[in-house]
């Protein structure tokens, strides 16, 4: 199946056209961006307008294309412009990154939602643009040669139809209200067909068989990969199999295989999902309710003040960080438990099940 480029791959992407405009690198922009991507990896990605409007500004927009993937944020144009600017000019709301003695404030426009609550993985009254598409934008500036001069630019990234396309995922429910977010750590948008992707991982776990591997590691993503590569460096490549949302899949297909045992790497988001018994951890599929978290706080030691907080929180990160780091062990412990025997159940009687948490 066809993969694509995040929204953040096309901030970046349309972040660098801008730049290259205003610095004299193109005379004219051409049909396509080269844009660096987290892994080392470059590709070319599509330009939909460029426009150079003064000396010191300049604006550029990439058409998200999300590939074989129903990403809700699929056929969206992506804008960037770039402006010369001052430090002062930074308002609360703002990123403000530093690219040596340059200055980067990375502002939401149209269409970008604000962090409103906590527990994301941007601080609540920030716009929502995540670390690692800043990271992206701010590599890719880097290396078409910005940050050699001192002074101040000002990114203003807008997504015209990202209020509409955010009343059609989590956003609201997430506390990130006018808009959508920009997302992405590596990049590239996975295609999550069903079929497609589960047949993918019951080869995988049949490579692994075929290896004579006692032991596969399933983890959710790039993110959780990279730590449990970490903590199994025992384990050989064939081990580690990234499964997405479809654990149930991936647990039959280490039992069918016969691999003695399956380590399951997550966060714990995912791992609450799983305590709750859900065979499919897509949002759009399984819609996450924090009230159901109330049962396993029933069954730990912690002040009644922080269990309520934690109740009200929009996320799990958020539910967990009203609680002391004696609470959170305790309840993180409890959904491993849970999941644990939730996976066993799937897995008997051929695999041995266990959850590899992931909390970095």
């Amino acid at each position: 199946m066809r993969k694509g480029f995040t929204t953040g791959a096309c901030a970046a992407a349309a972040t660098r056209t801008a730049w290259n405009i205003l610095s004299g690198a193109w005379d004219r922009a051409p049909d396509s961006v080269e844009t660096l991507f987290p892994d080392g990896s470059r590709c070319a990605i599509p330009l939909r307008s460029a426009e150079k409007l003064d000396a010191d500004s300049a604006i550029a927009g990439v058409v998200k294309d999300a590939g074989d993937d129903p990403d809700a944020t699929d056929g969206a144009l992506v804008e960037a412009r770039l402006s010369r600017s001052s430090k002062d000019a930074a308002i609360p709301e703002d990123h403000v990154e530093t690219a040596g003695p340059a200055e980067l404030i990375i502002r939401g426009g149209k269409g970008v939602g604000l962090a409103t609550k906590p527990g994301l993985k941007i601080p609540s009254g920030k716009w929502a643009v995540n670390p690692a598409p800043r990271k992206m934008i701010l590599d890719n500036l880097l290396d078409a040669g910005f940050g050699a001069e001192t002074g101040a630019w000002l990114l203003e990234i807008s997504i015209p139809a990202g209020a509409e396309i955010a009343e059609k995922t989590l956003n609201p429910k997430l506390g990130i209200v006018g808009g959508v977010s920009i997302l992405g750590t590596t990049g590239v948008v996975e295609p999550h067909s069903h079929e497609a992707y589960a047949e993918t991982i019951r080869i995988l776990v049949e490579k692994a068989r075929g290896e004579k591997l006692g032991e596969v590691v399933f983890c959710t993503g790039a993110a959780t990969e990279k730590e449990a590569r970490k903590s199994r460096p025992d384990l050989p490549d064939a081990a580690f199999i990234r499964i997405a949302d479809f654990i149930r899949d991936a647990i039959d297909a280490a039992k069918n295989a016969e691999i003695p045992k399956a380590s399951v790497a997550c966060m714990p988001g995912k791992l609450f999902k799983y305590a709750l018994g859900m065979e499919y951890t897509h949002a759009h599929a399984e819609e996450m309710d924090i009230a159901d978290l109330k049962p396993f706080l029933d069954t730990i030691e912690a002040e009644e003040t922080r269990k309520k907080d934690a109740l009200e929180a929009s996320t799990v990160r958020g539910a967990l960080s009203a609680l002391s780091e004696t609470e959170r062990a305790k309840l993180l412990d409890k959904l491993s438990q849970t999941a644990e025997k939730r996976l066993n159940e799937w897995a008997a009687p051929n695999t041995s099940a266990q959850i590899l948490l992931i909390t970095t």
